[in-house]
This record gives structure tokens, C-alpha cells and sequence, in this order.
């Protein structure tokens, strides 16, 4: 075997970590016996009977805190949670222009799936020194939004 091939199978055979549901408490729940980080990505459950997706918002000495992206109803003490040693990733590109997602970029509109590169949802905002001016208005549509609230080309809006 060579050197790349008998990597891929150490990967490959490495046991891998399964910790086990603590508590749920409200919309959190508690990993015992993971390793993890703030912001990592879990699966909660069986793979053969469906995962709810979880990101690790806290940690402790011996518990992962974690918010699930999904339904909750369901989730007991005792279920399997595994890592998936990566943050939450989301479709970035071309290809979701007129497309329809929900919040964790998945389509919704039927259109099959997406062929789109995929990058982490935290990410660095640029220098506000460095951004363009904001000096285009920009017209809503709606007359007494238009004349109540300036709204520039370029500015964020919440």
C-alpha cells in the first residue's frame, strides 16, 4: 500500500466518538462524552431513523450545550450525538439566484439541489472604513416608506 492509500485507511478505521444526550432543557440540549467546540456541528440521533442537526453554543469540562436547527419534538436523554467536525455550512454562488431556501440554505422551491460551493456561516465583517459610500437612494416601491425612510443603495437594513 502506499503511504496516501494507507492513510485514507487508518481514517477510515478510526473509531469514531459517540457521546450520548445529558438533559434537554427547553430549546438546549446537553452532550456528554464529545469532544467539541463552540460553533461546531453535531448530529443528534440515529442515522438509520434521522439526525437533527445541533450547533455547540457552550462548553464545559464535561458537557456540550447545543441548539438544535431542527424539530426537537422527539429528542430523549441517552441518544447518540456524533460530530461532524466542521461548523455549519451553507450554498454560496450563482446558482441560488431564484432559487428558494430555507434557514439553513436548503431548497424549498422543487427545483432539485443545489450545485453550489458551501462556506461557514460565521465569517469576519469587513472594515466599515473600507466599504463604499453610501450615496444612491434607493426607491422601495412603497410611496410613505420612500418618503418616511431613505433608504441608500448599498445600506443594510433589519
Amino acid at each position: 500500500m502506499t503511504a496516501p492509500t494507507l492513510e485514507r485507511a487508518l481514517a477510515a478505521a478510526a473509531p469514531e466518538p459517540v457521546g450520548r444526550v445529558h438533559a434537554v432543557v427547553g430549546l438546549s440540549v446537553d452532550v456528554a462524552g464529545l469532544p467539541g467546540a463552540v460553533g461546531d456541528l453535531v448530529e443528534i440521533g440515529d442515522p438509520a431513523e434521522g439526525t437533527t442537526a445541533a450547533e455547540v453554543v457552550a462548553a464545559t469540562s464535561t458537557v456540550l450545550r447545543c441548539m438544535p436547527l431542527g424539530v426537537v419534538h422527539g429528542l430523549r436523554v441517552g441518544l447518540p450525538v456524533r460530530s461532524t467536525g466542521r461548523p455549519l455550512l451553507v450554498p454560496t454562488g450563482a446558482s441560488l439566484l431564484g432559487r428558494v431556501l430555507d434557514g439553513l440554505g436548503r431548497p424549498v422551491d422543487g427545483k432539485g439541489p443545489l450545485h453550489a460551493g458551501r462556506a461557514p456561516v460565521t465569517g469576519s465583517a469587513p472594515n466599515a472604513l473600507h466599504r463604499a459610500r453610501v450615496d444612491t437612494p434607493l426607491a422601495l416601491g412603497v410611496r410613505a416608506l420612500d418618503t418616511m425612510t431613505t433608504v441608500g443603495r448599498g445600506q443594510r437594513l433589519g
